[in-house]
């Protein structure tokens, strides 16, 4: 059946075996109930009212699942599979299409879930043929958004906020699952068609058959809001798997781009473009959604440069002279302060350093020529990175074969990570100040005659080391008094040094030798933290103090996260005076937009 006509439209709703509602889709459960209804929007009727279970492979319904829909694995073991049901849909549309005198008809659905995230990528995983009217449809909550503009942004709606603004009674009389959402669909279908909107259904969403590949054109711009990377891939994955994975959403010509390591090996990463912010934002939605036995992480980039490097491997009693006689002639080419000294739990050395270089082009040549390199009876790996996976090892977490595994202050639940919350302020002691923005204000120190070159003094560097160490090793005490069991290690960043401080190069005439004090990153007083993600990038504390209005917070209660390059992450910490108001906040807060976008809460 050709979806191409605009007289007819088929309101659908489905239900799953897991997530519903604003969640659908995002955690790969099976399709397990499937209502119908056609509308005639010519003679402005609509049909019989179809109700079909869907027996899926794993016969499990989460309890979210069986309170919603009021099912049981009773009820669905005796249903049909889904590529018997589909044969039943079309059968049945076909015939009432026969007795209209019509051969042709549109889907319509409350938002893009359903069809994108829930219809392709199970048939996909299933190798089934979805018939052709599922890759066009009509989304019920952009029409109500361009017939009535005035009623919301598309984002924002839901099915009884399109039936509020039209006046359509919202309460739900039904006892089986999914008939009053297409009742009330099939309704607001017809008042927009009636005085004094007198709609016309002519624009329909559509899903690509196929991934279209192919070369990005020089002057093509590229929008960084529509690309994703993707870890976690099968080395032997392909751009055409990678497509598959993501099915249901529109990826844009050739915007499938393989990520290699400086060996020019595949790392297991890839970058995907897609046709529009809304479709990258969808993406994001199938988060450790898999590829055969492999999970998946699509996670927002900005594309940064690789101008950093890891040295992997150094001798425990390797000093920062060390490191800058062993990068040799390229010590010329280290950002001031850019020599990170990582320590583990302990205070000590960790065998691992990072390297901030002035230019990637600096850093490939670095890993090049330096890789395997003795330093004293020992070889060292060099690796190119990412400012943001140093950044991410510096803040807590680890960079290896695997992968990023995320720091234990910014770990969402989905991780299993038994730490105390007294390793948030740990994690960030010396974190660079690119990557935390204070939400105070710096008292500005008192005016002096600026030195042309800042250095870290190595008396400095001790002191702080020290006082590293001793707080590590409080901290490990604490943590191995509440939880014997610890299943992550998390790393220590000494503070950072220059050259400039180890005496490579001369100072200028008359510069000042002492290291300046640089105001360090305030991080939210204690209380019970909630993490915010999906944030805009422009969001700032006043948006989030405005997004819980009632809740009386002050500004410095609000930490925004800033990756490497000095930008959003997307995320921020948000202290509250105690963990039920925390808990409260997240309740009453938690999947409602800010500028658009929905935002997760979480009780850290």
């Amino acid at each position: 059946l050709m979806a191409s006509h605009n007289d007819t439209v088929v309101v659908l709703f489905g239900a799953t075996a897991g997530a519903n509602g604003v969640k659908l889709g995002s955690d790969e459960r099976e399709l397990i109930l499937l209502v119908w209804q056609i509308v005639d929007l010519q003679n402005k009727k609509v049909g019989e009212l179809h109700r079909c279970l869907v027996k899926p492979d794993s016969l499990e319904l989460a309890e979210q699942c069986k309170e919603d829909t009021a099912l049981n694995l009773e009820d669905i073991s005796k249903a049909e599979p889904l590529d018997d049901v589909l044969q039943q849909f079309h059968q049945s549309v076909s015939s009432e299409l026969k007795d209209l005198g019509r051969s042709s008809f549109t889907l319509c659905t409350d938002g893009p879930l359903l069809i994108r995230q829930v219809f392709h990528p199970e048939a996909s995983n299933k190798n089934l043929v979805l018939p052709d009217c599922f890759y066009s449809f009509v989304d019920l909550r952009k029409e109500i958004h361009k017939c009535c503009p005035d009623s919301g942004s598309a984002q924002d709606h839901t099915l009884s906020s399109m039936a509020e603004y039209l006046n359509i009674p919202t309460e739900n009389t039904e006892t089986s699952a999914g008939v009053w959402e297409v009742k009330t669909m099939a309704a607001v279908v017809l008042r927009l068609l009636s005085e004094p909107h007198n709609h016309k259904f002519t624009d329909f969403e559509t899903v690509k058959y196929n991934f279209e590949t192919g070369a990005c054109r020089k002057s093509e711009a590229v929008d960084s809001e529509t690309v994703i990377r993707a870890r976690g891939l099968p080395w032997q994955s392909s751009d055409q798997d990678i497509a598959r994975f993501f099915k249901g959403l529109n990826i844009a010509k050739g915007g499938v781009a393989l990520c290699l390591n400086a060996q020019g090996r595949r790392n297991g990463e890839a970058l995907v473009r897609f046709v529009s912010p809304e479709h990258r934002d969808l993406a994001l939605g199938r988060h450790k959604h898999h590829m055969g036995s492999r999970y998946i992480e699509p996670f927002i980039t900005t594309g940064p440069a690789r101008d950093c490097v890891r040295l992997r491997g150094l001798p425990y009693t390797a000093t920062i002279e060390d490191i800058l006689e062993f990068m040799a002639e390229f010590t010329v080419d280290i950002k001031p302060h850019g020599v990170h000294m990582v320590l583990n739990q302990q205070g000590r050395p960790s065998g691992d350093a990072f390297i901030q270089m002035k230019s990637a082009e600096r850093s490939f040549l670095v890993a090049q020529k330096c890789h395997k390199k003795m330093m004293k009876d020992r070889y060292v790996e060099v690796f190119q990175c990412s400012g943001e996976e140093m950044s991410f090892v510096l803040m807590g977490g680890t960079l290896n074969r695997s992968g990023l595994s995320p720091p234990p202050c910014l770990s969402p639940p989905g991780y299993a990570f038994q730490t105390a919350a007294a390793v948030i302020p740990e994690a960030a002691l010396y974190q660079p100040q690119a990557l935390l923005a204070s939400p105070r204000t710096p008292q500005p120190p008192a005016p002096t005659a600026p030195p042309a070159i800042t250095y870290y003094s190595t008396q400095a560097h001790a002191h702080a080391h020290a006082q590293a160490q001793a707080q590590a090793q409080a901290q490990l005490y604490m943590n191995m008094s509440m939880n014997m069991n610890m299943n992550y290690t998390a790393y220590y960043p000494s503070p950072p040094v220059s050259p400039t401080t180890m005496g490579y190069f001369a100072g200028p005439h008359g510069s000042m030798v002492a290291a300046q004090a640089s105001p360090s990153a305030m991080l939210p007083q204690p209380g019970a933290l909630v993490r915010m993600q999906g944030l805009p990038y422009n969001t700032g504390v006043k948006e989030i103090l405005s997004f819980f209005q009632g809740y009386q917070l002050h500004p410095d209660s609000v930490l925004v996260l800033y990756n490497f390059s000095g930008q959003c992450s997307g995320e921020a910490l948000v202290t509250f005076p105690n963990v039920d108001t925390a808990k409260q906040a997240v309740a009453e807060r938690s999947e409602r937009t800010l500028a658009g976008r929905y935002i997760n809460l979480f009780v850290v």
